[in-house]
């Protein structure tokens, strides 16, 4: 694979670790029921602790009131909204909710709280793209993360899917590599990302792979299970790079991959279970919080340094 020409470095700095008494299921980053944001955010982190597991935290403009509500899912199926400090609701999931879930078997299905709405069995379309040579390797499809996103079909028509990290990853030149065209030799020419968002999928293979005009085509290796990948794009990245990705799974390293490449390592104490992106200390660049299977937090801290 040919290596992109970056003028630029990223370093990843640890600000500061915690432990925790109890497992950490999810995290997220802002400050609810506060309207005066000059302060630093908190932390929200989710556990296995109390009544019903906390599954997922979500900070959102709800109720009108100024500052945000907090939406909390736990694994008895409770949907709670908290606003200004006190419970605004708090309800079984039924009616208009949708409930999607992923499983082992690499099933895919929606139901709400007496009705099943549909099924996508992901274990035969692997097994498919496997018999085409799509993908190589184990055809075991595991869901492991899933997200929302409205994307743009091969008609200029809007669609909503359900997909495991979304944005723009892709630059001219890297999406001629993999679709084995040719690349043009010219230097004059700078290689810009794709204004179209792309869809990542992390493998348990140890593979990333991207889909473009809706083919599914290998992207970059890293060599262990994939739990999670998320966006992110650094603050003052010029506005033709594409955007970097962090890569977490069976491993106590977490990739750090731009344009098809490595180009970061995190180290951490043990294996990643969740990690998310935000501004801990309103510094105006986010930091990364990841939560490690020792019940333990760490923050890390990026610098761009360009060459």
């Amino acid at each position: 694979m040919a290596h992109t020409e970056r003028h630029w470095t990223l370093c990843i700095d640890k600000l500061w670790s915690t432990q925790l008494k109890d497992p950490i299921n999810c995290l997220t980053i802002g400050k609810p029921f506060i309207e005066d944001l000059s302060e630093e955010n908190d932390i929200l982190i989710g556990t296995t602790a109390g009544r019903g597991a906390v599954q997922t935290l979500n900070l959102q403009y709800l109720t009108g009131h100024g500052a945000k509500d907090l939406v909390v899912g736990d694994a008895d199926g409770v949907v709670t909204l908290f606003s200004k400090q006190q419970i605004l609701t708090k309800r079984p999931v039924v009616g208009g909710y949708e409930i999607i879930v992923g499983d082992t078997s690499g099933m895919i299905s929606s139901f709400r709280q007496h009705d099943n709405l549909w099924k996508f069995n992901l274990e035969q379309w692997s097994r498919k793209m496997a018999a085409d040579g799509t993908v190589k390797g184990s055809t075991i499809s595991t869901v492991t993360c899933i997200h929302s996103a409205r994307l743009t079909d091969l008609f200029g028509l809007q669609m909503s899917c359900l997909l495991m990290c979304s944005g723009n990853f892709l630059t001219e030149r890297t999406k001629r590599r993999i679709m084995n065209d040719t690349v043009t030799k010219s230097r004059r020419t700078m290689d810009r990302k794709l204004d179209s968002p792309q869809v990542l999928l992390g493998g348990q293979d140890g593979n990333i792979y991207v889909m473009i005009d809706f083919e599914i085509y290998p992207w970059l290796r890293v060599g262990y299970y994939i739990n999670q990948i998320i966006c992110f794009r650094p603050s003052g990245l010029p506005d033709h790079e594409a955007d970097l990705v962090i890569c977490m799974g069976h491993s106590n390293e977490i990739k750090i991959c731009h344009n098809g490449e490595i180009i970061a390592d995190v180290e951490t104490r043990d294996w990643p279970h969740t990690m998310t992106m935000g501004d801990v200390n309103t510094d105006g660049k986010d930091e990364l919080v990841v939560g490690l299977l020792d019940q333990s937090v760490e923050v890390y801290r990026y610098r761009v340094d360009y060459l």
